[in-house]
């Protein structure tokens, strides 16, 4: 099949990106392509019960305080959400470690939200009067050059005293390491909601993460500030732009590439090796090494992988 009629059958816009998309190219151009091309990926425990945890805290924040009905909202609010991403994974329960579905347990999400209640039960007074009910779990686009258009979603913002607005972004994962709050400082995604609130909303910003990390026994919920000065807002803009032209180049090439070349000229994979191994390996591993031309396998979906393509325009991923 050409490329061109692929993309066109599919509705994939290789120039439509958000923070997660070019993250991905930015890190290695093939596994980009296999994600977002191809629409490859895999039933993913932590993503699953990451946009499940997101509802419960459009609930939470919404609140005027965290009291018995609250937590009962937000129980509710994940129950539909987990069951919808694990409906539309076409897996069963034992697909997954149990390891994984041990610690982030759906049975356990009543005690994680009490938990996280009591750890910020001064919330009541210092944050959810402050929540702007309109900008809860919202998206858009925003210009990052006259041409351009890069794609958001904001978990929150609070409008608290003073001239400085408060994104706030819900980040979980099982393991608190040294450099969990760093880590923030050099995000993509958090820089962008910075440029967002500056651009579009004409407010300066901060942002606090809003963490969640689960374990057997002893869960915490860290949060951490992140702020921006003007020069560093500019040097993100400049290297996002820097870094769309590259994708530029390789969609170009792309459309120049035929399923009978020996190799794929474009979107190269990553020659640092850093990345392939990171995070318990690249889910893209074996293929990678087997497909040098991945034009000649459009129409195949190797075992494992289910087919869902991401349209940072829209809300949710498209089921193939």
């Amino acid at each position: 099949m050409v490329i061109q009629d692929w993309l066109a059958e599919k509705k994939i816009n290789l120039l439509s990106f958000d923070s997660s998309t070019l993250a991905d190219y930015a890190n290695c151009p093939r596994y980009h392509f296999f994600r977002t091309v191809m629409g490859f990926t895999k039933p993913n425990w932590h993503l699953m019960f990451g946009a499940a945890w997101h509802w419960a805290m459009k609930v939470m924040l919404k609140s005027n305080r965290y009291d018995a009905s609250t937590l009962t909202q937000a129980v509710t609010a994940f129950t539909t959400k987990f069951t919808e991403e694990l409906g539309a994974a076409n897996v069963g329960w034992d697909y997954f470690p149990e390891r994984v579905t041990k610690i982030k347990d759906p049975g356990r999400v009543l005690d994680f939200l009490v938990e996280y209640a009591e750890e910020h039960k001064t919330d009541q007074d210092l944050l959810l009067p402050y929540i702007n009910h309109n900008m809860l779990e919202v998206h858009g686009s925003v210009p990052i050059a006259n041409d351009k258009l890069m794609y958001y979603r904001l978990d929150a913002v609070a409008e608290l005293p003073g001239d400085c607005a408060t994104v706030i972004d819900h980040k979980t994962g099982t393991q608190l390491s040294s450099n969990w709050a760093e880590q923030w400082e050099h995000s993509l995604q958090i820089t962008l909601y910075f440029y967002v609130m500056q651009s579009m909303f004409h407010r300066w910003a901060k942002a606090l993460i809003n963490g969640a990390i689960f374990r057997t026994n002893d869960s915490t919920y860290p949060r951490c500030v992140v702020t921006k000065s003007i020069e560093q807002l500019e040097l993100w803009l400049s290297s996002v732009n820097h870094l769309v032209k590259q994708l530029e180049v390789d969609v170009a090439m792309l459309n120049e590439a035929k399923e009978s070349d020996l190799v794929m000229h474009c979107f190269y994979p990553t020659q640092s090796g850093s990345g392939c191994s990171s995070y318990g390996g690249c889910r893209y591993n074996d293929i990678c090494l087997a497909w040098t031309n991945p034009l000649q396998h459009l129409n195949e979906i190797p075992s494992g992988y289910i087919v869902r393509f991401w349209d940072p325009r829209a809300t949710e991923e498209r089921i193939a």
